[in-house]
């Protein structure tokens, strides 16, 4: 029997996508101890020594969007988004213009959450530095410290994306 491995330390709370329910909104929740590490970001020669030494934090959210036909937005399992939990970015991030937004209880929650956690483990936190290209895959991040996302060490990830309201939080982070 394969072990079980947990995939993340922290996971924000979402608004319904489809209705007014808020109760988990820029909630967050601990799955287990932030001193152990996890599987956050897949198995693989250069993500294991990442694991060991990174803090998962996941967004709840269902990510990149397609316009149909009928001008609804859909999200990858077909279910439609209302269009004000719509964001269209400026340009278009891993082949797609529109994800649903994130909502402005959870963009306060990551911030509060990377300034408990940057000061318990001392994080270096970049000034400055975060814009549309921040977000986009780069082997350098491997080997860097600081604050990292999945679209940044992994082709195939779209979380997290280039909101223009999560970029002004990255960037206001203050020591």
């Amino acid at each position: 029997m394969q072990p079980l491995r947990v995939a993340t330390s922290y996971v924000i709370g979402r608004k319904s996508s489809t209705t007014d329910e808020s109760i988990w909104d820029g909630k967050i929740l601990r799955a287990f101890d932030d001193k152990f590490w996890a599987y956050h970001l897949g198995i693989n020669s250069k993500s294991e020594e990442l694991n060991s030494k990174s803090i998962g934090i996941e967004i709840c959210n269902y990510g990149p969007l397609t316009l149909g036909k009928d001008g609804q937005f859909y999200n990858y399992v077909n279910k439609p988004i209302r269009e004000s939990e719509v964001v269209e970015l400026e340009k278009s991030f891993r082949g797609y213009k529109y994800y649903e937004k994130y909502t402005d209880a959870q963009i306060e929650s990551v911030r509060k959450l990377i300034k408990y956690l940057q000061n318990k483990w001392a994080i270096e936190i970049e000034k400055e530095i975060y814009n549309e290209d921040w977000f986009n895959y780069n082997e350098n991040w491997f080997t860097n410290g600081g604050l990292r996302s999945h679209s940044q060490v992994r082709k195939d990830k779209f979380d997290i994306f280039p909101q223009r309201e999560m970029i002004q939080m990255l960037n206001s982070l203050k020591l």
